[in-house]
C-alpha cells in the first residue's frame, strides 16, 4: 500500500514548475519529504505506481517511489493534467548505469527472472535493468496493468467509469495468453527458463487478501475504485499463470 500526494501542498515545486527542461523525465528534488527524484506525469503514470507496488511485493528490486495526483488542471513543463491525473517521483540514483539482459544475469539470476516474471503482467516494452550500489534494479513499469486513465475516470460519470474500466479490463484480458508466451520464450533464449518458470509457480500460491493489500493505493479521492481494480486485473491475470501451469486458481474479489 502507497499513499498518493497532493502535489499541490507542495508550492517550491510548483513555483519552479514552469521551467523548461531537455528531456521527458526532469529530476527534481522540491517536493518535501521525498528524496531527489525522476518526475513523470503520463496520463497512465498510475499503472507504474502500481507497477512499483507489485515489483516490491513479489521481491524485485526497484527504486523508492513516490505516487502524487493533482486536485485541479495544471501545466507542469510539457504536462497538461487535468484534475484526478496521478504521476510518480522514482529516486534518482547519481550513479545508475544502463544494464541490458544478459549483463544483468551475470550479476543477478534471480533478480532477472524475478523481474521477467513481473513482465507477465505487462502489456509491451518491458522495464529495464540498471546497476547501482552494485545492485540490480529493474525500472520503468508504467506498463504493468491495462493502461489506466485516473483522469479520464475523474471527469466521468459513474456509469461512464464502468464502461471505461470493464472494456480496459477486456482488452488485457486479451493480451493474457501472449504476455506468458513472451515471457517464457524471453526466459529461454537467455537460458533462465527453469528459474522464470519457478517464480511463476511461486507468485501461483499469492492469495487474494495478500496482492490487494499491496495494490491498494490511499489519499486520492477515486483510492477505492482504482485499487479495487487493480487488484482484480492482477488476480485475473494471476489464474491466467496458474491455468497455463495446471496449478489451482482461486477467486479474485471484483472490482464494481
Amino acid at each position: 500500500m502507497s499513499e498518493i500526494i497532493e502535489l499541490c501542498k507542495h508550492p517550491k515545486f510548483l513555483n519552479k514548475s514552469d521551467q523548461s527542461f531537455y528531456n521527458l523525465c526532469t529530476i527534481t528534488e522540491d517536493v518535501y519529504g521525498v528524496p531527489k527524484s525522476i518526475f513523470k506525469f503520463d496520463l497512465i503514470s498510475i499503472c507504474e505506481v502500481f507497477g512499483y507496488q507489485i515489483a516490491e511485493a513479489i521481491g524485485v528490486r526497484v527504486p523508492i517511489m513516490h505516487g502524487f495526483w493533482v486536485s485541479k488542471a495544471l501545466r507542469i513543463n510539457q504536462y497538461n493534467a487535468k484534475p484526478g491525473r496521478i504521476g510518480i517521483l522514482v529516486k534518482h540514483h547519481e550513479d545508475w548505469q544502463p544494464l541490458g539482459r544478459e549483463c544483468a544475469i551475470k550479476l543477478d539470476e534471480l533478480q532477472v527472472a524475478r523481474a521477467l516474471a513481473l513482465c507477465t503482467f505487462d502489456r509491451h516494452e518491458w522495464g529495464e535493468f540498471g546497476l547501482s550500489g552494485g545492485k540490480v534494479y529493474f525500472v520503468d513499469l508504467e506498463r504493468l496493468l491495462p493502461p489506466i486513465n485516473p483522469e479520464a475516470l475523474f471527469a466521468a460519470t459513474e456509469g461512464d467509469q464502468l464502461v471505461m474500466l470493464n472494456d480496459w479490463a477486456l482488452a488485457y484480458d486479451k493480451l493474457g495468453s501472449s504476455a506468458i508466451c513472451e515471457v517464457l520464450k524471453e526466459a529461454e533464449q537467455l537460458d533462465i527458463r527453469i528459474q522464470v518458470e519457478r517464480e511463476l509457480r511461486q507468485l501461483c500460491l499469492l492469495k487474494s487478501d495478500k496482492y490487494c493489500r499491496f495494490q491498494t493505493i490511499s489519499g486520492h479521492p477515486l483510492e477505492k475504485l482504482l485499487s479495487r481494480f487493480a487488484t482484480f486485473v492482477f488476480g485475473q491475470r494471476l489464474n491466467l499463470i496458474a491455468n497455463y501451469f495446471d496449478l489451482p486458481q482461486h477467486e479474485v474479489p471484483y472490482w464494481r
